[in-house]
């Protein structure tokens, strides 16, 4: 799998097929100072050349798919193609990110031509699940955004990413300088500030032998809800064939249920949100990280310098410009998305509440 969208990565960038290259020589990154281990970056190209978003910055979180506008349907270059995901009797595309933010950056296309809006479903994510056990390493990322938070494209999609790829050399900083003593992103080791009440049980609130989980709020530059498997539930993800079949009938099937449920509850109080699916280091945990937040047009994204989407959320902020780049500070980056990204206090606790609700 990893392997395999590594180089058809690679024959995108030779063909040409990509409209900028995160390996350009005239890109540069960098590590901000700091407790977070955010990391800079800033890429001449990208925000000249990348596609127009497609959505106006006040669109709401249930705006249905309009047909004349872009989507991915809309694509006809089979170069753009990485490769397919077979899931459920039918093959899911995915794409090439023309506008990548790094190496390997793929769009998974789940149910393509039932030109589905950008919500996320029960199928979509049990898919993401599906796809994470496909790759034979913990490097794969899984990403959505919502809209509202930051979607360009009102067709579901979701971000394959692979943070370690921020590693290979390009301009400004040697390899391995960025996330060295680090897995993931660095939203994967925010320290936890609250653990939910409850233990969620699979088919039985009390049978404590069926596969549990629990729930986190984590400490980050805003509010977000962890969901953490239990690690002697997962299988290797380097098995033979690099695939768990049983993903969605029985090992994740209550942690699916959970994340549905709260993804559901964001979407009926239409809160926008960004999702990160991962492994843990050592492939023994599954999370789904969960960032509810304000509508991005309440975050002013030329003078921040940034969009607010699921990379800049997860720690890896892409500049608009070289000026920004460089002034990127980690104590006033954490003060704007405390004050233009976060949910209210109220928000926050309502959505525990609901969570711990469901299964007292």
């Amino acid at each position: 799998f990893d392997e395999t969208i590594f180089a058809e990565f690679e024959r995108c960038r030779k063909q040409n097929i990509l409209r900028t290259d995160p390996l350009a020589p005239n890109v540069i990154r960098r590590r901000l100072p700091g407790k977070l281990g955010l990391v800079a970056a800033f890429e001449p190209d990208l925000f000249l050349k990348k596609r127009p978003a497609a959505l106006p910055p006040e669109v709401s979180v249930d705006e249905p798919f309009d047909p004349a506008k872009f989507n991915f349907n809309l694509v006809k270059n089979g170069g753009e193609k990485l490769l397919s995901i077979p899931y459920q009797n039918e093959d899911h595309s995915i794409l090439v990110n023309v506008s990548p933010l790094m190496f390997g950056h793929g769009l998974l296309i789940p149910w393509c031509s039932k030109c589905l809006p950008q919500s996320l479903t029960a199928d979509a994510i049990s898919l993401a699940f599906h796809t994470l056990q496909h790759s034979k390493s913990n490097r794969v990322r899984i990403g959505f955004n919502s809209l509202g938070a930051f979607s360009s494209v009102n067709h579901l999609h979701l971000h394959i990413l692979y943070p370690d790829q921020l590693n290979r050399a390009t301009n400004g900083y040697k390899p391995g300088a960025l996330f060295a003593k680090q897995h993931g992103f660095p939203i994967e080791h925010a320290p936890i500030q609250r653990t939910l009440k409850t233990t969620i049980i699979a088919g039985s609130k009390t049978d404590s032998s069926s596969f549990a989980y629990q729930v986190d709020i984590l400490e980050w530059k805003a509010p977000c809800f962890s969901f953490s498997s239990h690690p002697s539930s997962l299988p290797k993800c380097n098995d033979a064939n690099g695939i768990n079949n049983g993903t969605d009938v029985k090992d994740f099937q209550a942690m699916k249920d959970a994340v549905v449920h709260f993804v559901s509850l964001l979407q009926s109080l239409s809160i926008p949100h960004n999702v990160l699916f991962a492994h843990d280091e050592n492939c023994q945990k599954l999370r789904v990280i969960v960032l509810p937040r304000q509508p991005q047009h309440h975050f002013d994204a030329d003078t921040a310098g940034f969009n607010a989407a699921l990379g800049e959320i997860s720690g890896y902020l892409v500049a608009k410009t070289k000026e920004h780049f460089l002034n990127f500070d980690e104590e006033k980056i954490i003060d704007l998305f405390q004050d233009k990204v976060a949910c209210d206090e109220a928000i926050i606790e309502r959505l525990c509440l609901e969570i711990e609700k469901r299964y007292m």
